[in-house]
Formats: C-alpha cells, structure tokens, sequence
C-alpha cells in the first residue's frame, strides 16, 4: 500500500466512506476540504495549548506502573505486548 503524503489521505485507510469517521456530507471541492483541515488543525493546536502537560504525564506515569503491576501479577500476558 502507497504511504499516504496528505494528511487527509490516512482517512482512507480506515474508513471507505466519509460518514463511517464522524464526517458529514462530502466536500465540494479540495479547497473546501482543505479549509476545513485547516480548521480542525487550529481547533487541535487551541486543545492542545489547554492542556495540563504536567498532569498528563503524571497520569501515564502513574498508568505505566498499574501496567507493570499488572503484568508482574500475570506473567503470561508479558509475551502478548
């Protein structure tokens, strides 16, 4: 399979329709798609910059440990991650 160059294109690869990934109708044009891309990336860049780091790392820290905890109570699961 050709690596996707856009980031529009990975979609495709998991989805064959646009309303199986939450999308509404289809775009008119490329230059529709594309303003709406770069919207849905202003909107990912406006979460990101709310985000707590700190705590976000704290948390999978903390999530890591419960994980190694875990697999040292049921060591058959080490050779299935």
């Amino acid at each position: 399979m050709k690596s996707p160059t856009r980031h529009w294109d990975w979609t495709s690869i998991y989805y064959g329709a646009p309303d199986q990934h939450g999308g509404g109708r289809p775009f008119r044009s490329v230059e529709e798609r594309d303003a709406a891309c770069q919207e849905g990336v202003k909107q990912i860049y406006a979460m990101v910059d709310r985000m707590d780091l700190e705590r976000l790392k704290n948390a999978i820290d903390a999530y890591h440990i419960h994980v190694q905890k875990v697999m040292e109570a049921y060591p058959r699961l080490k050779g299935q991650y």
